[in-house]
């Protein structure tokens, strides 16, 4: 059995098709002095290389930054100042759930602390540990069915 030399090129690595060359290209263009461009004219500008234009990079990440913030930001936003529009209407007697789990019956209200009462027992919480308030429609709820 006879092994054979070839080897694989990857497309990669493969060389690709050149453009089509002007006709300042030419070897005539050669004869001038090696100056391909028009005489008196600008010179051509190089196309851009593999990595692309620049300016594209700034439009991707504009377009990138303002995709987080109206995916995680804004939405944070929103909720925080629901959060805290709930907390400052909270009042004497509402019943709430903390962030722990317990129910409880607001006794006494300060700036920053709240007065729980649950059961028997009476607790001081932050006022950032109420989760929600349970409104009258879910008590009325559950008071029909016991």
């Amino acid at each position: 059995m006879a092994h054979s030399s070839t080897f694989f090129v990857p497309y990669l690595f493969a060389s690709l098709p050149q453009e089509p060359k002007s006709a300042s290209d030419t070897p005539a263009g050669v004869a001038h002095g090696g100056n391909t461009a028009a005489p008196g004219g600008p010179n051509p500008t190089p196309s851009p290389g593999p990595g692309g234009g620049g300016d594209m990079f700034f439009l991707y990440m504009g377009l990138i930054v303002l995709a987080l913030y109206f995916m995680m930001l804004r939405p944070e936003q929103k909720r925080k100042k629901a959060l805290q529009s709930m907390l400052s209407a909270v009042k004497q007697g509402d019943r709430v759930v903390t962030v722990g789990g317990m129910h409880g019956t607001v006794m006494n209200l300060t700036e920053k602390t709240v007065t729980l009462r649950v059961d028997t027992v009476k607790m001081v919480l932050d006022r950032v540990a109420i989760a929600r308030v349970e409104r009258d429609e879910t008590q009325g709820g559950e008071a029909s069915k016991t």
